[in-house]
């Protein structure tokens, strides 16, 4: 299903065209949104009540949109974190997700705060951006940023310091934005959370356990994973092809021509420990 509307994001170097997967909301979803505002609108003021209500609305289509395609995957909402604007997060299985909330996406540049990506409380595996039409009834899903290749961009461009001052903020590239939303389904199915280091947790706990020392140091002893480098549960396809790194994954997505927008399923068959890929279903 594609948006027939292209949308162009520009970044300093190049533009960048798409459409943008999306979901229609309807009246139930507006609904729902309006009784989470009643619910909290006490302790909010009326420019929080929109955003607030902007929020429930993304997370409701996005949970819609992934669980048309994938009716038994787990989603929780994650009420750990305090209220931050623009974002919500959600767990799909192990996984934490934040969702970047746009009511009018046409800003070049994608700038959110570094402790989205740097705090250990608040960092997530994967960011989705996300907009909001609500005259259109209708939520547009742009894709998503895995947290390793924003940590990989961030330590080579020297963008992002973990001893900024968390209200500092950091600047997303869409070039590394993943607009195939198959992706961020087979991930959270087939990956084990610990495949995507988060190093603002790693380094939090590298802080705790060596105390004072300087922050050169404890950057000599922190591993930068390549994709590549990055283990999978041992997976087996219908050719016994073993499928053990995130880039086979994406590979092996390609080789069959995966299109879970279009209904498939992906059925798996286990064998002792190994998961048989068994095929798709449309």
């Amino acid at each position: 299903m594609a948006n027939s509307r292209i949308n162009q994001l520009k970044t300093q170097q190049n533009k960048i065209n798409w459409s943008p997967k999306f979901v229609w909301l309807e009246t139930e979803d507006f609904d729902e949104a309006r009784v989470i505002i009643q619910d909290n609108l006490s302790q909010l003021s009326e420019k929080n009540q929109w955003q607030i209500y902007l929020k429930a609305l993304s997370q409701i289509g996005f949970e819609k949109y992934v669980k048309e395609r994938n009716p038994t995957i787990k989603i929780k909402q994650d009420n750990s974190i305090s209220l931050i604007d623009d974002f919500s997060f959600l767990w799909i299985n192990d996984f934490r997700l934040c969702l970047i909330i746009f009511d009018n996406l046409v800003d070049d540049l994608i700038i959110v705060p570094n402790k989205l990506i740097t705090s250990a409380e608040i960092a997530a595996h994967f960011y989705v951006l996300l907009e909001v039409l609500e005259e259109e009834e209708k939520l547009n899903i742009y894709g998503f940023w895995r947290y390793d290749e924003l940590f990989k961009y961030s330590q080579y461009s020297q963008s992002l310091d973990f001893q900024s001052q968390p209200n500092e903020n950091f600047q997303l590239p869409l070039s590394l934005l993943d607009t195939e939303l198959n992706n961020l389904l087979l991930y959270t199915r087939f990956l084990k959370p610990s495949a995507i280091t988060l190093f603002a947790l790693e380094d939090y706990r590298l802080k705790n356990r060596r105390g004072a020392e300087s922050a050169e140091e404890r950057g000599k002893e922190r591993l930068i994973l390549e994709p590549s480098a990055i283990k999978l549960p041992v997976t087996v396809t219908i050719d016994n092809t073993v499928i053990e790194t995130v880039i086979q994954v994406k590979n092996q997505v390609d080789k069959v021509l995966v299109n879970l927008s279009n209904g498939g399923m992906i059925y798996l068959k286990k064998v002792g420990n190994l998961q048989i890929w068994l095929g798709l279903k449309f």
